[in-house]
């Protein structure tokens, strides 16, 4: 209905009422760090939930993956609260079974790029939806949308949305194989907010290690998160993976551990690669990263400062 780069339709609020009292309401709710989420969720007795578990390692663990919910009238007013007052989901309309609607949506939590790169694709967050789907064609929305008739977002009191004319027959549980990004899709994400990559990398970093949510707390974890970004790209890192592993040295040995001269050398070296910097760095031996936990207990001004707001 829409055709390639169309924006957003308006969607009338009495669409979503009809879908809720319909039972085909379906919230895609992001936790991670999300304490009014993770509340209303905690309070969503008899409702129907569903966590969204990808193949992929870093989007199957079950303490930070998204939830699917299926939405009825009494859930709709405070569902619609949490949405625009911060982009943690989404909403969408299918008449499916719920366990074919996660099954079709799992498999895109990580998807393949033109590269052969495997990256996590935040699509639950309503800053990514918007600009996937406003790159994407037609046919390509219809792949995504899989069983539902649309999806939506919220904007400035109203709600924005794509539709599926034809949609598509459900994922098998079986099939495996990744989404692929075509080109028009990836760069179209070249000029998002800085914002989106933070939570992307948030997301890695905390697939690996969820205790970082409780003993940080999420305003000072993304803080924390974008500082790192900005003195890895120092470093020429760029790839999700990359800025990930960075961050997550950070917390494991020092946030200056990068300062240690053996360290820093490989990672400014322009002789390497910079996609293979980080790797190499982590060849070094192991005395070496020692020094640099050792030298960040004996600087004070090397410790992470600063509050949860």
């Amino acid at each position: 209905m829409n055709g390639a780069g169309a924006a957003a339709t308006d969607l009338p609020a009495d669409e979503l009422v009809r879908a809720a009292r319909a039972g085909e309401l379906v919230a895609v709710l992001d936790q991670l760090g999300r304490p009014a989420v993770q509340d209303w969720l905690g309070r969503a007795f008899g409702r129907t939930v569903r966590p969204l578990l990808g193949e992929h390692e870093d989007s199957a663990d079950p303490y930070t993956a998204p939830r699917l919910v299926r939405v009825d009238d009494r859930d709709l007013e405070p569902v619609a609260t949490l949405l625009a007052a911060e982009p943690c989901g989404v909403l969408l309309r299918s008449a499916a079974p719920l366990d074919d609607v996660a099954t079709q949506l799992a498999r895109w939590l990580a998807v393949e790029l033109p590269g052969g790169e495997v990256a996590l694709f935040r699509y639950f967050d309503p800053r990514v939806l918007r600009t996937f789907m406003a790159a994407s064609r037609a046919d390509e929305r219809a792949r995504f949308l899989g069983l539902a008739d649309w999806i939506a977002v919220p904007a400035g009191g109203r709600w924005r949305g794509w539709r599926c004319a034809a949609p598509a027959l459900p994922a098998r549980a079986s099939d495996r194989r990744l989404p692929v990004l075509q080109p028009h899709q990836v760069d179209a994400f070249a000029a998002v907010e800085p914002a989106l990559l933070v939570e992307q990398v948030l997301t890695a970093v905390v697939a690996g290690d969820p205790a970082l949510v409780e003993s940080a707390g999420p305003g000072l974890l993304r803080r924390l998160v974008a500082g790192g970004i900005e003195r890895a790209r120092g470093h020429g890192l760029e790839s999700v993976e990359d800025l990930a592993g960075f961050v997550a040295i950070q917390f494991e040995i020092s946030p200056r551990f990068d300062d240690h001269p053996a360290i820093r050398a490989v990672l400014r070296d322009r002789r390497i690669a910079p996609d293979q910097r980080l790797e190499r760095a982590l060849k070094l031996p192991e005395e070496v990263w020692e020094q640099a936990e050792q030298r960040s207990a004996a600087d004070p001004d090397a410790a992470v400062e600063g509050d949860d707001a």
